[in-house]
C-alpha cells in the first residue's frame, strides 16, 4: 500500500478528476497518488487529474518533500 507523501505547493489551479478547475493554496499539503491523485489540502480531500498533477511536477509547481 502506497503511503502519502508531503508535497511542496505553490499556488495554482489543477484540473480535477471530473474535468473541474480545482484551485490550490501554496503550503505543504500531503498527496497519494493512485489511480487519481488525492490531495489533503486543510480538511478538503482533494482529487486531482493524474496528467495534470505530473505536468505541475514538470512546471515546478509541485515538488515532493
Amino acid at each position: 500500500m502506497r503511503m502519502a507523501v508531503h508535497y511542496q505547493f505553490s499556488a495554482c489551479e489543477c484540473l480535477g478528476r471530473g474535468g473541474s478547475v480545482v484551485q490550490i493554496p501554496p503550503g505543504i499539503w500531503p498527496v497519494a497518488e493512485r489511480d487519481s491523485v488525492f490531495a489533503l489540502v486543510g480538511e478538503t480531500l482533494l482529487t486531482l487529474n493524474v496528467s495534470a498533477f505530473e505536468q505541475l511536477k514538470r512546471e515546478g509547481k509541485v515538488r515532493p518533500l
